[in-house]
C-alpha cells in the first residue's frame, strides 16, 4: 500500500509542479496582456466620444483605442493647482483627471479638462497662450477658461482646438507629461 501511496504523490506533486508552471505563464500572459489593455472610465467616456465626434464635424480623424483615461491625484506639492494630466505609460497615452476637481464640476468645465487633456494626448497640442480681443483664443491655455467663458466662446474654441490657430504649437516629442491647473497661482 505504501508504494500506491508513494505513485500518488508524485503524480499529485507533477501536477502541482504543472499548474504551478502554467500557473506562472498564465500569470505573465495576463500581465502583458493588461499593458496593452486600454481604459476609459466609464464617467468619463460620455466625454471621450463627444470629443470624437467634434472631431468628426471638425473634419479631423482621431483614434481613443490606445488611449487610457482614469481618475486619480494630479496634484502634487509642486503642482498643488494640478486638475488633468498628460503622460505615456508603455508609450500610449494616459489622462488623468482629479477625482477633487471632478466632484464640484460643472458639466462645462469638466468637458473643458476633458477636451483639453484630450487636445494634449490625442491631437499632440501644446499650451496655448495667445489672446483675441482680451479672451483666450484656445482651449489649451494652460489655467482653466472657467464654465461662463467656455461656454460663451465654445464654438470658436473648439474650432481652435482642431484646427490650430498660427503661433500655438504642437508637443515636442521629448515631453514627459502636460498638465492643466485649476487656476493661476
Amino acid at each position: 500500500m505504501s508504494y500506491l501511496r508513494w505513485i500518488v504523490r508524485i503524480i499529485l506533486y507533477a501536477m502541482l509542479a504543472a499548474v504551478i508552471s502554467n500557473g506562472c505563464t498564465t500569470i505573465n500572459i495576463i500581465h502583458e496582456r493588461l499593458q496593452k489593455l486600454h481604459y476609459i472610465d466609464s464617467n468619463l467616456k460620455e466625454l471621450a466620444e463627444k470629443f470624437k465626434k467634434e472631431a468628426v464635424a471638425h473634419k479631423r480623424v482621431v483614434d481613443l483605442s490606445e488611449l487610457t483615461m482614469i481618475f486619480g491625484t494630479t496634484y502634487s506639492k509642486d503642482e498643488p493647482y494640478t486638475i488633468g494630466t498628460c503622460g505615456q505609460m508603455n508609450g500610449f497615452p494616459v489622462i488623468t483627471i482629479d477625482t477633487r476637481y471632478w466632484d464640484t464640476a460643472d458639466q462645462y468645465e469638466k468637458e473643458e479638462l476633458v477636451f483639453h487633456e484630450l487636445g494634449h494626448c490625442i491631437l499632440g497640442r501644446d499650451h496655448c497662450e495667445i489672446k483675441v480681443d482680451g479672451k483666450s483664443a484656445s482651449i489649451m491655455e494652460p489655467d482653466m477658461l472657467g464654465s461662463v467663458m467656455y461656454k460663451e466662446n465654445r464654438e470658436n474654441l473648439l474650432n481652435e482646438l482642431f484646427r490650430p490657430i498660427e503661433g500655438c504649437r504642437q508637443i515636442s516629442t521629448d515631453i514627459d507629461g502636460v498638465h492643466m491647473r485649476l487656476y493661476s497661482e
